[in-house]
């Protein structure tokens, strides 16, 4: 911003108190013609010359922020409870189709505020989990999804940024698939075959960085029953340690 100019009180004539308000109260959107300048409108052509700005003068969240969430108690996601969910249609062309079916994991699903349009967020996750499915569906065929793989996974486990997969199509970005341990034995959820999946995401352009309230998680789905239910065990996914931190900066 440009330099103060208040209005002239000439010495000795009688003061005018509005003139005397102006001076020190009085915002503008320029923010030059009061003192109330100082009230968030200084910038670095209002330091003077051979000053340097160093830590100690900065505001503690005025530049960058952050948090960070966690858990490590096992929870369990059944089949039975996603019944509807197809793995065939579960393409990028139909996320808002499947999204409704996708359970956020409490300790890698967090909310955040942003006081301010920022120049760059970036949130970072893993999650411990493990699985175990039945590979055939009710036919007795091995189940296939678009891409002739879902004989290979029992369940899948996907990043959202405010209530939106970030995915592709390809299926392995932000994407993890559960692979499936069979239904033979009930000490394979032992952590044996578990798998951990870890990344990152970097946000520097979109609504996403936006002064306001944002979310981000990771959502699990289960392969539903094949409805065999007499015959074979539920399909099962377990999220075992898990975690999601957020950071900005302006």
């Amino acid at each position: 911003m440009a330099d103060i100019t208040l209005t002239s009180v000439v010495d000795g004539t009688v003061a005018n108190p509005a003139v005397i308000e102006q001076n020190f109260y009085t915002p503008s959107v320029a923010g030059t013609g009061s003192l109330e300048a100082i009230n968030g409108h200084l910038d670095n052509a209002n330091r003077a010359a051979g000053w340097d700005i160093d830590r100690s003068q900065i505001q503690e969240g005025a530049l960058s922020s952050g948090k960070g969430i966690g858990g490590n108690m096992n929870l369990d996601y059944f089949g039975d409870v996603f019944n509807g969910w197809l793995p065939t249609p579960d393409t990028w062309a139909n996320r808002v189709l499947n999204k409704q079916y996708y359970q956020a994991i409490p300790g890698a699903s967090i909310t955040f505020y942003l006081p301010y349009q920022v120049t760059a967020l970036v949130i970072s996750y893993s999650v411990y989990f493990g699985g175990k499915g039945d590979q055939l569906s009710e036919d007795g065929t091995a189940y296939q999804d678009a891409v002739g793989d879902y004989g290979n996974e029992v369940g899948r486990i996907e990043f959202y940024l405010d209530g939106m997969r970030t995915g592709s199509a390809t299926k392995r970005t932000n994407l993890a698939l559960v692979p499936p341990k069979g239904l033979t034995s009930s000490d394979n959820m032992l952590g044996s075959w578990d798998r951990v999946y870890s990344g990152y995401k970097l946000i520097t352009s979109g609504t996403h960085i936006n002064a306001g309230w944002h979310s981000a998680s990771l959502r699990v789905v289960t392969r539903p029953s094949n409805g065999q239910a007499t015959l074979r065990p539920n399909n099962q996914v377990r999220v075992r340690g898990r975690h999601m931190n957020y950071v900005y900066f302006r």
